[in-house]
């Protein structure tokens, strides 16, 4: 069975946005130590700081079911609900790379590296290559290199 992909879109009212935030980072962590979660990572845009996106990964559906019905995604739910303006989540399938793909990798990589735009952001592995943000594990660090992304990375 393939693996499932969630993308969650989330319009916030400014003053709402802090808190969002911090509550969706601690919902990350929590998320990632769940059996079954692959990624599960906060991204801001800096382009439009009324959005906040999740990307999620969970190995099949049995353990996205399971996530579904703990009792901090109702909790959690009913104290962001009147912070939201709008919610949109997108289930997708990640497709396998195919042979091309780990050069691709190293082609963007390399791009950054000198200082050009990636054609797509690397979410989830490693340090991250997306404008304004770059992590150590664990961590928020500087900048590493611009992106096509606009978007920030945040880890708790």
């Amino acid at each position: 069975m393939s693996r499932l992909m969630i993308l969650v879109e989330f319009e916030v009212k400014p003053e709402h946005r802090n808190a969002f935030v911090e509550l969706m980072k601690g919902h990350a962590r929590l998320s990632r130590a769940e059996d079954g979660c692959q990624q599960f990572d906060v991204l801001l845009p800096q382009n439009d700081p009324s959005r906040v996106f999740l990307v999620e990964a969970w190995r099949d559906q049995a353990a996205l079911d399971v996530h579904a019905k703990l009792p901090r995604m109702a909790q959690n739910q009913e104290t962001y609900g009147p912070w939201l303006l709008s919610r949109k989540a997108t289930r997708c399938t990640a497709v396998a790379a195919g042979p091309d793909s780990a050069a691709g990798v190293a082609r963007s990589e390399a791009g950054i590296a000198a200082g050009r735009p990636a054609t797509y952001p690397r979410v989830g592995a490693g340090p991250i290559a997306l404008r304004g943000v770059a992590r150590a594990e664990g961590s928020v660090g500087a900048a590493r290199g611009p992106t096509s992304a606009g978007a920030g990375l945040v880890r708790p």
